[in-house]
């Protein structure tokens, strides 16, 4: 099934259809709108203009495992010699703010000054809010 948010497209009538092997809502807006990227008249980046002649992929980024155990290690000395005390306290901070209306910002300093690590500040709003998982509609 694909969803298709014709508001978007600026066509003159503005709903949702979906188009599926069974049920076609608005075919001939669909058909209009294939017609007009063909032809070229309707523009869709990568499809039918500004396309790559590339065919290679990126070079991937390597790190040296030597590199993951350093930091590793810098993580596990900065957690040995923080105020534990301070972190819990900044961490409850950030997490009290984010269930209210609050500006963040400030909290997430002071949880960094207090060295906390990026994944607990992550984890704590991420204790708030959730975590956003796409809706994939095939």
């Amino acid at each position: 099934m694909i969803f298709l948010n014709w508001e978007n497209l600026k066509f003159p009538l503005k709903k949702i259809f979906v188009i599926d092997d069974k049920t076609t809502y608005g075919k001939g807006l669909a058909d209009e709108f294939e017609k007009e990227v063909e032809k070229g008249k309707r523009i869709i980046v990568g499809l039918n203009k500004f396309q790559s002649d590339e065919d290679e992929e990126p070079e991937l980024l390597k790190i040296d495992m030597k590199v993951q155990e350093e930091q590793v290690k810098f993580l596990n000395k900065i957690r040995r010699e923080r105020n534990q005390q301070e972190v819990d306290k900044a961490l409850k901070n950030l997490e009290n703010a984010a269930n209210g209306n609050n500006n963040l910002i400030p909290f997430i300093i002071d949880a960094v000054k207090a060295y906390a690590s990026v994944g607990e500040i992550c984890n704590t709003m991420r204790n708030v809010f959730g975590e956003y998982k796409e809706l994939i509609v095939i």
